[in-house]
């Protein structure tokens, strides 16, 4: 989102900042919502410059080395994918978390959450279907 304010309003009209579970990168997310609400730029320069914790500048600076994001060199994968990875990775963690609470609970909360995993799990299938390319 750092790399170009087209991309990061993209990303932020499909994945809000609350949808990040690590803290940092959720932080980070509402650090570029503000910029662009703003009307200023989310480029590392700018969120480097208005980030008041020097820990979380260092960690913005770094991040857009490891990223590429300073190396315009690197081909970036299309928007999409991030957001399709995002929303994946998000689904697999709830379905894991569902499938850890059914082993504690009986009864109809087991039912609840069997039902609840069971829509998940259809929901993650159909998203995998939906990305396999059509040949």
């Amino acid at each position: 989102m750092m790399s170009d304010d087209f991309v990061a309003d993209t990303i932020l009209s499909e994945i809000k900042p609350d949808d990040f579970t690590n803290g940092v990168y959720r932080y980070l997310a509402k650090l570029i919502v503000y910029q662009r609400s703003s009307g200023l730029s989310a480029s590392v320069a700018h969120m480097v410059d208005c980030c008041n914790h020097p820990i979380v500048a260092q960690i913005i600076s770094s991040m857009s080395l490891e990223t590429g994001i300073s190396n315009p060199e690197v081909i970036e994968a299309p928007i999409e994918d991030y957001i399709y990875a995002f929303r994946l990775r998000d689904l697999e963690r709830r379905i894991d978390d569902l499938a850890h609470q059914m082993k504690t609970v009986e009864g109809d909360q087991g039912r609840s959450l069997m039902e609840q995993h069971r829509e998940l799990t259809l929901e993650r299938k159909q998203m995998q279907e939906k990305a396999v390319p059509t040949a």
